[in-house]
């Protein structure tokens, strides 16, 4: 009989979500209104309702399990992942874990800023529990693993965000935890690092010990886990076999509709917006299935700043469980005018891409010199559509997880005239300008 590390009974997790009474959100009124707050009584903060997290969650993890947690963002795997770590208390239920725990949860988690790589691997051991002859019979594997030998006693507030989870990883792996608790942080090595840190895992869970692993890459999923749980808004949808858990995730992971809003969604850190797309609509097709030997058409506004020379359209095409396919641009826009706001039509040409559903990122770029990318302004989930084979429209037909790789998409095309909409001194008036 499998011995038990992990029970976890009706965990629910309830956070207050905070809401601001006064609404005023211009520079002078938040100044006026945080010196008024210091000499006033009167809570600003008002409870809102409560959101959960996690929702009457219940399994078992045996010794030796490796189990992919996957989902889409906001589902609760970091949550759950925090309540095994026990970085956060459970509001219901109760978790019962057997063992030593080892978690790499976020990049430099249980990190001291200001301190070498050197002391920090000993600082991370203590947390975890290791005496220090412990940690140095265990050192020089940990910096040989990490491969930033040059870098040990340099402090890590100057590491990369790759070499910060190289060392965080490596410590984490070697110090050698009954459970292995690993969020997405991998993504951020680069892939020869990513391809060396599950043989590591693969290592542990070989030697007996239990790792538990979240991961937006279901290629990664399928190559280490034995089992998975899929969960969605809290609560587990699926818990089992690792392909069928991974086609539940694939066929739940993208809403596809033909509007996008962007103005919802969030950037990416460090883009400076000269410009801002507003949203996109696939065009004449609702449904957003296509056929295999299709154009996707699409209308894409945004909105311009600045004035702005040789801006692009890269269009990059993932697979619905965020797996590249490939990446297109467009030919440079014509000089674009700030304060302006545009409506362009483009063709997406898909007939390379497999059977299966797809997710879209758009960024408007520019490409220096040298080809290195200067993003203007990014997002995901830009499209989502799905491909099907034209001859056997009801056949089930897929790329194997395994061997995805890139195709080469034609460049996404503008198909007509712009135009644009005047917004200055609010006379919005349209405009049309030809290619």
């Amino acid at each position: 009989m499998s011995e038990k590390v992990i029970d976890v009974k009706n965990i629910s997790k309830r956070y207050k979500v905070l809401c601001n009474q006064d609404s005023s959100d211009t520079f002078v009124a938040v100044l006026f209104n945080s010196i008024k707050g210091a000499f006033s009584r009167k809570n600003k903060l008002s409870v809102g309702e409560d959101f959960w997290a996690l929702k009457d969650v219940s399994f078992t993890v045996n010794k030796g399990d490796r189990i992919g947690i996957i989902g889409h963002n906001g589902a609760g795997k970091s949550t759950l992942l925090k309540v095994f770590s026990r970085i956060t208390a459970p509001t219901e239920g109760e978790i019962q874990i057997k063992g030593r725990v080892s978690s790499l949860l976020e990049v430099g988690t249980g990190f001291n800023q200001e301190l070498t790589g050197r002391e920090n691997i000993y600082l991370n051991g203590s947390i975890l529990g290791m005496k220090k002859e412990e940690i140095e019979a265990k050192f020089n594997d940990i910096v040989e693993f990490s491969e930033i030998g040059n870098f040990l006693d340099t402090p890590v507030k100057k590491y990369s965000s790759g070499m910060y989870v190289k060392l965080a990883f490596a410590v984490a792996a070697h110090l050698d935890p009954d459970i292995l608790i690993v969020d997405e942080v991998l993504a951020v090595g680069d892939m020869k690092f990513q391809e060396k840190c599950l043989g590591k895992m693969e290592d542990v869970a070989g030697e007996g010990r239990t790792v538990i692993y979240v991961s937006h890459s279901m290629r990664t999923i399928q190559q280490l886990c034995n089992r998975v749980i899929v969960m969605d808004h809290g609560k587990i949808i699926y818990d089992g076999d690792v392909d069928e858990g991974v086609k539940i995730y694939m066929d739940n992971n993208n809403e596809i509709g033909d509007f996008v809003d962007f103005t919802k969604q969030e950037r990416r850190q460090g883009i400076v917006q000269a410009a801002s797309m507003i949203s996109c609509k696939i065009k004449w097709n609702k449904d957003c299935i296509f056929n295999s030997d299709d154009i996707l058409k699409f209308s894409l506004k945004w909105k311009a700043y600045k004035n702005i020379n040789n801006l692009r359209l890269r269009v990059e095409i993932l697979y619905s469980d965020n797996t590249p396919a490939g990446t297109t641009f467009s030919e440079p826009f014509e000089s674009i005018i700030a304060s302006n706001e545009y409506e362009d039509n483009f063709e997406l040409d898909i007939r390379s891409l497999a059977p299966g559903k797809y997710t879209a990122v758009f960024a408007l770029t520019q490409i220096n010199k040298l080809g290195a990318f200067n993003d203007i302004d990014g997002v995901g989930n830009a499209l989502n559509f799905q491909v099907i084979n034209k001859e056997e429209e009801h056949e089930k037909s897929a790329w194997t997880h395994r061997w995805w790789g890139h195709v080469v998409l034609p460049e996404v095309k503008k198909i007509d005239s712009m135009k644009y909409y005047s917004i200055e001194n609010d006379d919005i008036q349209e405009v049309s300008v030809s290619k």
